[in-house]
């Protein structure tokens, strides 16, 4: 998907089609909170998924708290259940009223403002839609479609950019390959480790743009016959414990201007990286990176997590978030305290969108 950078929101409850675009599939008796406007800047997210089941009387306390930790102006609660009429004064249709109520009572104390500080709150089960406070206190007699909702022009722009949100949220398998302690790629990359020289960096440009200039498809045979066999797959696994090696082929896949990663100090890394926060994502190159280090997590090491960690930060930055929670869990299985796993956990936990998600 080349997404827009920006999306035209021309009625609060457009934001019941947007969501799905978002997180890649339809919600699913959930209730999404998204920020549209921060600190007077409109924006779109962080986000707050929140089961059904989960609802309880602190719901509201938690959305000022988002509120005020993400400095949020301008909030949308978006309210995703399977029957409108069966949940009509329901507990946690009145638990979910109450929080919309106290959370626009929270801003306007707060901003005392007539420009700024406002929740809207709509609900849905994918046939009608309503405002959420009908929910709580009684279903009007002529509500909404969704099906209207999907002529909404925000609607429109996300699927001419190419995306198709799945019905349901999938898991994304992981095929690892299981190579045990004994295995030559194994006892190479602990050699490696061991004695210090890895010496990985060019090795890992020159694969990178050689899968750029070839088109043809892979697969994790294909590829581990490209780089060399175990022992040079163990190389590119041992090159990624050098946190420079490992954003390099991070902001190579990100930034579609960066034509190779030769020589890229720290500071060439944090300028690219930057610069991509204002593109649109090149959606092949992305995906095609994304693929090969799909492919080089096979190979991982139990105990190496750099390869799986970078497929979910490289999800992530796509917009897919479920798959890039796979590969996160995955790699902090590897290693709980792994740092860049961590941090796009930390995203993905308050469904934070990608930096060039404006």
């Amino acid at each position: 998907m080349n997404a827009p950078t920006s999306i035209t929101l021309n009625a609060p409850e457009d934001v019941l089609t947007v969501v799905p675009h978002i997180i890649g599939h339809r919600p699913e008796n959930c209730v999404v909170v998204i920020a549209l406007e921060r600190d007077g800047v409109e924006n779109i997210g962080p986000m707050i998924v929140a089961s059904e089941d989960n609802i309880d009387h602190g719901f509201g306390e938690q959305l000022a708290e988002f509120a005020e930790r993400f400095e949020v102006t301008t909030l949308a609660m978006a309210w995703y259940t399977d029957g409108l009429e069966a949940k009509t004064g329901s507990d946690v249709a009145r638990i979910l009223d109450k929080a919309a109520l106290d959370t626009q009572a929270w801003l306007d104390e707060r901003y005392q403002s007539d420009v700024k500080g406002f929740v809207s709150y709509f609900a849905t089960d994918y046939d009608l839609y309503v405002h959420g406070s009908q929910v709580a206190n009684g279903l009007a007699e002529e509500m909404g479609t969704y099906r209207d909702l999907e002529q909404s022009v925000a609607n429109v722009e996300l699927i001419l950019a190419g995306s198709a949100p799945a019905a349901h949220a999938t898991p994304v398998l992981i095929d690892r390959l299981g190579y045990g302690e004994d295995s030559e790629l194994v006892t190479e990359y602990r050699s490696l480790l061991a004695d210090g020289e890895i010496n990985a960096a060019e090795q890992w440009n020159a694969l990178l743009v050689s899968v750029m200039a070839d088109a043809d498809a892979l697969s994790a045979d294909g590829l581990l016959t490209m780089v060399g066999g175990q022992r040079a797959m163990a190389r590119l696994h041992a090159g990624l414990t050098d946190i420079t090696i490992r954003d390099r082929v991070l902001v190579f896949a990100v930034n579609p201007e960066v034509e190779s990663v030769s020589g890229m100090d720290i500071d060439d890394i944090e300028t690219a990286l930057h610069a991509a926060t204002a593109m649109n994502p090149d959606g092949e190159r992305l995906a095609r990176i994304t693929d090969v280090m799909r492919m080089i997590g096979a190979y991982s090491p139990e105990d190496a997590p750099a390869a799986l960690a970078l497929v979910g930060y490289l999800y992530w930055w796509a917009g897919r978030s479920g798959a890039a929670a796979e590969y996160v869990q995955a790699a902090l299985d590897a290693d709980p305290s792994y740092s860049l796993a961590r941090l796009v956990e930390q995203a993905l936990d308050i469904q934070l969108p990608p930096p060039w998600f404006k």
